[in-house]
């Protein structure tokens, strides 16, 4: 919902394939069934980020969710050496 409210059609095309991308590794490997990881304090950082209008803030939360994501995925293994290609 994000991407579609900024406007911003080139985010919206990434965030839609990401997305499909997402469900597909789901759907082949269920990395998440072995890990806790509840980014819900991640996702209100950056709506309030976003909100606010702060940039530079919204920027930092999407990294560190991005990161947090990822490295809860290598915790437990779950993550393919080419994840980048799926």
């Amino acid at each position: 919902r994000i991407a579609r409210l900024s406007g911003n059609n080139v985010l919206l095309t990434y965030i839609r394939e990401l997305l499909e991308k997402t469900r597909i590794y789901l759907i082949l490997f269920d990395p998440l069934s072995q890990i806790q990881y509840a980014p819900i304090e991640e996702h209100a950082s950056i709506i309030s980020a976003i909100a606010a209008r702060d940039v530079e803030r919204a920027c930092d939360a999407v990294e560190a969710h991005i990161n947090n994501a990822i490295n809860q995925l290598e915790s437990v293994e779950a993550l393919p050496d080419d994840y980048i290609a799926l």
